[in-house]
């Protein structure tokens, strides 16, 4: 058995050592996204939740009491919809390094693994 020299060692290491690398500062960009998004998220529900506050306070009648939750719902509809649409839209932005690729032949060999199904 051969020993490598560090300095042959790593230039045969040093594409996957690089491909590590890039992997990890894409990783830790991903999460930096995601914070983000998540801090958005929570200053969008504090805001909602003073709105509601204050909506409530100045409510004159029991009716006008009870439709509140309607009036404030649409926007966290929305708000929820465009936070899942960005989430998936940071993780998918991630994925192509983080998943290999299926070599042709295997591809060919088994094309059920590439189906949709």
């Amino acid at each position: 058995m051969t020993q490598l020299i560090p300095g042959t060692w790593l230039r045969a290491q040093s594409e996957s050592i690089e491909q590590l690398f890039n992997m990890t500062r894409r990783c830790c960009d991903t999460v930096g996204h995601i914070t983000e998004l998540n801090l958005h998220a929570v200053r969008f529900a504090l805001a909602q939740s003073e709105e509601a506050f204050v909506r409530a306070c100045a409510a004159g009648s029991l009716p006008e009491l009870l439709c509140l939750p309607t009036l404030l719902g649409s926007a966290d509809f929305s708000e929820a919809l465009s936070y899942g649409k960005q989430y998936w839209k940071i993780l998918s932005d991630l994925e192509p390094d983080a998943v290999p690729s299926v070599p042709a032949r295997l591809a060919a060999q088994r094309p059920h693994l590439l189906s949709d199904r």
